[in-house]
């Protein structure tokens, strides 16, 4: 079952199936909007041509009420396509197929293929659960899954996705200021001006106005001179509750207020929130040339060690030595420090060594391993460290200068001076405690 996940795992990575789903992809989405005009045309036609004419059957509809041929054929191509790559991802999980459902990508595709035989379903059974509407929009995902196979697209979708809950609290500071600002206007400008204050529901579509720039100065106006001085346009034609019945001039006051509303609705509020959308992108960007980068480097550390213990590091193992990162990277910022490590070096050499190692071994294994200097372990370095551990289990029993050795090999490789020369002598457990 290994073997065969390998084999689906390279298939799926193969350029030529990669391209060929995003070729699809593009060829969908021209599909669609092809089909949606006809569908708006003939929809056009039923409602002008069709009443006037009752007996008209199915038969006398022009052809473009009717699916080409071409149409049908990249439906059903597209829904071959995509089903045998989903069915591709999910054997190339090996063991762990429900792995596939771990990346919300992958969910949005098991989406699409179902929405896809929804639509191969007898038009009878759709209809009884679904409007056919709604099926027609859910087409349109198809043309999204395009941001999933660009990589550079799809690093600014999930950019924008990742800021959604910092803009949700500015849009809800939003509201809060539109919604008091909605009270403070009725409790000053309702009896005046009863058509834009009247009720809490007109009022709050007239902030929304204002801060839109929609004619704010015609409500400032009515509001500063009185309804009576300056009337609305039309408002002879107003029913009686929105008329105004007291009219009150509020002068300057009307004339600092509105303004005020507009300024902050209108500039401070919005700039705030893109400010907001703009730092959630840079943070995201920046992770994601992160990510890049670390598998790059990953690949070079996983093909050294893979060299040298074959049978160890498997892709199975490795999957699971990146569960165990994340998990250890309570921060997520993509490298271990030495608060996260510590734990980890305690448990890792009390499992293999039998050892409990003190703070202050542990900052020395930190410092050697962090090979590039950054005062923070990336997954290449954890990845070094399990093997390094690894082979010194290994040969600990069969040559304990073999262990020495091979610590001072990665203390050269890092430019350090060997841990070992803190300890004079160790015994077994304790040179394994001090690499």
């Amino acid at each position: 079952v290994a073997r065969f996940g390998r084999s689906m795992k390279a298939f799926e990575e193969h350029p030529a199936f990669v391209n060929a789903i995003t070729a699809m992809i593009l060829v969908v989405g021209v599909v669609i909007g092809l089909d949606t005009d006809a569908l708006m045309a003939c929809e056009r036609f039923k409602l002008n041509i069709g009443k006037a004419n009752e007996g008209a059957t199915k038969e006398d509809e022009p052809d473009f009420c009717s699916p080409s041929v071409f149409s049908l054929a990249v439906g059903y191509s597209s829904q071959a396509l995509f089903t045998c790559e989903m069915l591709v991802k999910i054997f190339a999980q090996g063991l762990y197929p429900e792995r596939y459902f771990s990346d919300p990508w992958n969910k949005l595709d098991a989406f699409v293929v179902v929405v896809g035989f929804l639509e191969m379903t007898p038009a009878a059974v759709i209809f009884a659960f679904f409007p056919v509407v709604v099926l027609r929009l859910l087409r349109l995902l198809r043309v999204f899954r395009l941001a999933k196979a660009l990589p550079r697209l799809r690093s600014i979708v999930e950019a924008l996705l990742s800021g959604l809950g910092s803009v949700g609290w500015i849009v809800l500071l939003i509201v809060v200021f539109n919604y008091i600002t909605a009270c403070m206007l009725m409790v000053f400008f309702k009896e005046n001006d009863p058509f834009h204050f009247g009720t809490l529901s007109k009022a709050m579509f007239t902030v929304l106005r204002l801060e839109t720039g929609d004619s704010w100065d015609q409500v400032m106006l009515v509001n500063a001179f009185g309804c009576a001085g300056l009337p609305l346009a039309g408002y002879d034609i107003l029913s009686p509750s929105e008329r105004c019945t007291v009219p009150r001039a509020s002068g300057w006051f009307a004339a600092l207020v509105f303004p005020v509303v507009v300024t902050v609705g209108a500039y401070i509020l919005p700039t705030v929130l893109i400010g907001i959308v703009i730092i959630c992108f840079d943070a995201a960007s920046r992770k994601s040339k992160m990510v890049e980068e670390m598998v790059a480097a990953v690949d070079e550390t996983v093909g050294e060690v893979k060299l040298k213990m074959p049978d160890f590091f498997t892709d199975w193992r490795l999957d699971k030595m990146r569960d165990a990162f994340d998990e250890i990277d309570a921060d997520g910022e993509l490298s271990l420090d030495m608060e996260e490590m510590a734990p980890f070096f305690a448990y890792v050499f009390y499992k293999m060594f039998d050892v409990a190692l003190t703070p202050q071994q542990q900052e020395q294994i930190y410092y050697i391993m962090d090979l590039d200097g950054d005062s923070d372990l990336g997954f290449p370095e954890f990845v070094m460290f399990l093997a390094v551990c690894k082979e010194i289990e290994q040969k600990l029993d069969e040559d304990m200068d073999f262990a020495r050795a091979a610590f001072m090999t990665q203390d050269a490789v890092s430019g350090r001076d060997s841990v070992f020369s803190e300890f004079s002598g160790p015994s077994a457990p304790a040179a394994a405690a001090a690499a």
